[in-house]
C-alpha cells in the first residue's frame, strides 16, 4: 500500500515538472578566438580590474564569474500576441530584462561601443577615438520588444541600471505576460510579470549573464518566483 501511494505521489511530482528546451551555441571564448578579437577582450578586461582596484580596496572582495564559456541558450515569450526572444536561463540572478524598441536608436558607426571609453587608444582603431564619434549600439543585431504590440502589457514607469563586468544596461520596468518556451513549444506561462526594457545597453561583443541585481530587483519578482504557487 505504502509503495503504491509512493508511486502516485512520484507521480505527480512528475507530472509537475516542466523542461526549457536549451540550444547550444559557439560560446564566447571560441567565437572570438575564431574573430581575432579575444586578445583585445583580454587586455580590456585587464585594464578594468586596474581602474576598479581602488574602488574594490575599499570595498569586500568578491569572486568575478567567468561565463566566456557559456553555451546554452532557451527561448522565452513575452506579450499578448507572443514576442519571442533568446535569453540566458541564468539562475543566478532575478533579473529579465530585453531591449526594447527605443534601444539604440539615433544609429551609430561601425565603432564598437567600448570604444567611448578611456581605454580606446589601446583597443580601438584611431579613428574611433575621436570625442565626435558615434557608435555602434549593442542594441543594432538584437531582436526588440515592442509594448504597443502587445494588449496584456502593463506600465511600471520605474527606472533601472545594472552593472557587469564588462559593460551595463539601463532602461525602465514593464509588466506583462512570460512564457518560458518558445512560439508553438509547449510554454509555462506566467502572467503579469515584471520585467526590464533596456533603452541602453554598453557592452564588449556580447553581454554575458551576472549575479549582480539590478537597481530595481528589490521591487519586482522574477518571473520564476512568480511562477510559484502561492
Amino acid at each position: 500500500m505504502k509503495l503504491l501511494i509512493l508511486l502516485a505521489l512520484v507521480g505527480v511530482v512528475a507530472a509537475g515538472v516542466f523542461q526549457v528546451p536549451l540550444s547550444k551555441i559557439e560560446n564566447k571564448r571560441h567565437r572570438m578566438i575564431r574573430e581575432g578579437t579575444w586578445s583585445a577582450y583580454l587586455k580590456y578586461k585587464e585594464f578594468l580590474r586596474a581602474a576598479m582596484k581602488r574602488d574594490i580596496l575599499k570595498g569586500y572582495p568578491q569572486k568575478v564569474l567567468d561565463y566566456d564559456d557559456m553555451q546554452y541558450i532557451g527561448n522565452i515569450t513575452i506579450g499578448t500576441p507572443a514576442q519571442q526572444f533568446v535569453v540566458v536561463l541564468d539562475t543566478g540572478s532575478a533579473n529579465l530584462w530585453i531591449p526594447d524598441k527605443t534601444c539604440g536608436q539615433g544609429g551609430g558607426s561601425d565603432c564598437p561601443e567600448y570604444c567611448g571609453g578611456n581605454f580606446c587608444q589601446f583597443l580601438c582603431d584611431a579613428s574611433c577615438c575621436g570625442q565626435q564619434m558615434r557608435l555602434a549600439s549593442a542594441c543594432a543585431k538584437k531582436t526588440k520588444f515592442d509594448a504597443n504590440k502587445s494588449t496584456s502589457y502593463q506600465k511600471n514607469g520605474q527606472e533601472w541600471s545594472i552593472a557587469y563586468g564588462t559593460g551595463d544596461a539601463s532602461g525602465f520596468l514593464g509588466e506583462d505576460t512570460i512564457a518560458f518556451g518558445g512560439v508553438g513549444e509547449q510554454q509555462l506561462v506566467v502572467p503579469k510579470t515584471t520585467f526590464g526594457q533596456a533603452r541602453r545597453i554598453r557592452e564588449v561583443l556580447r553581454l554575458g549573464p551576472d549575479r549582480r541585481e539590478s537597481s530595481a530587483s528589490r521591487s519586482s519578482r522574477s518571473p520564476w518566483t512568480a511562477s510559484y504557487p502561492r
